[in-house]
């Protein structure tokens, strides 16, 4: 399975080893280069754009075994290197399982999850993040945190990273992007969110927000967090979990249904309903531009003989 990202001209496809470039209007190939082998598979790639910059992370093993990543930058116009990071070790126990990948023009976030056989604890964490600065690939910090599941979705807004992943107590986290300092938690749920959407200055999100720790999960919905703080601006669409994307087509964020299928598009302002499309089973955003969404749904449960929709989300 292949992962998918565009800027205004191109889609970026990383998969069998290579990252390609297409013509967004055409589909011809424009290049294509080498990556590398993921030792883990799909799950173990991730692609990102960051400025005039395309991103790559592929999961690779050491001489001794251990898991490390190589995070390289390329020019989005001729996939000439830009600057290649080989993170080290990512985690001190276990294997990673999932890697991910989220950017801005200015830093660059790379996420894994390792499984070690033993449950997440304080000296045995299961969640690395790091922050590289875009455009040289140097460092600038990394955390660990106690992370339930690998199940989480995660963003670059301006000066904010939001590491989407809950951790044992069911917060998730958002941090300085240049110096990893804290900025908030909020609750979410236990395991985690499928993706988050970020705006300017707000974070959308599906999942069962939790009052206090150790409390019990309220019902599934869609949330609205200031981006800022951390606060909550919204919540609507009772009983719905799966992926937020957004904001586009002027002020929409879509919403798709992982359980029982379906796509809504929300005000970003209030959470409510502008349009909806219930008989979609199992549909899975692409890409979206200020007009049109694209999204795949059907199939079976390994993604085979799926359908691709292009849906008019806005005039």
């Amino acid at each position: 399975m292949a992962h998918l990202t565009r800027s205004a001209t191109v889609v970026f496809v990383i998969g069998d080893d290579r990252l390609k470039v297409l013509d967004a209007h055409g589909g011809r190939t424009l290049w294509s280069v080498p990556v590398g082998h993921p030792v883990i598979g799909s799950e173990g790639m991730g692609l990102a754009v960051a400025g005039d910059a395309v991103v790559t992370a592929v999961a690779q093993y050491t001489a001794d075994a251990s898991s490390h990543a190589v995070v390289a930058a390329r020019g989005a116009a001729d996939g000439k290197q830009r600057w290649s990071t080989a993170l080290p070790t990512l985690l001190a126990q276990g294997t990673v399982s999932t890697l991910t990948l989220a950017a801005s023009a200015k830093v660059v976030l790379v996420t894994a999850y390792a499984t070690s056989g033993q449950a997440p604890s304080a000296s045995a964490p299961h969640g690395s993040v790091f922050a590289l600065a875009a455009d040289t690939g140097k460092e600038l910090w990394r955390t660990r945190l106690n992370v339930a599941s690998a199940f989480g979705g995660h963003a670059v807004a301006g000066d904010t990273v939001v590491v989407g992943w809950a951790d044992v107590n069911a917060y998730f986290y958002a941090f300085d992007a240049a110096t990893g300092k804290q900025r908030w938690r909020a609750p979410l749920v236990e395991d985690g969110t499928r993706s988050l959407g970020v705006g300017a200055d707000t974070v959308y999100f599906c999942g069962a927000h939790r009052a206090e720790p150790g409390g019990s999960n309220t019902d599934q919905a869609v949330y609205a967090l200031e981006l800022a703080t951390g606060k909550q601006r919204w919540r609507a669409h009772e009983q719905v979990y799966g992926e937020a994307w957004g904001p586009v087509g002027g002020g929409l964020v879509l919403v798709t249904d992982a359980s029982h299928g379906g796509v809504w598009a929300l005000d970003s302002r209030t959470g409510k309903t502008v349009w909806s499309i219930a008989d979609m089973p199992k549909p899975t955003v692409l890409a979206a531009n200020s007009t049109t969404a694209f999204l795949v749904a059907g199939g079976d449960d390994n993604g085979k003989n799926q359908t691709v929709h292009a849906l008019r989300i806005a005039d």
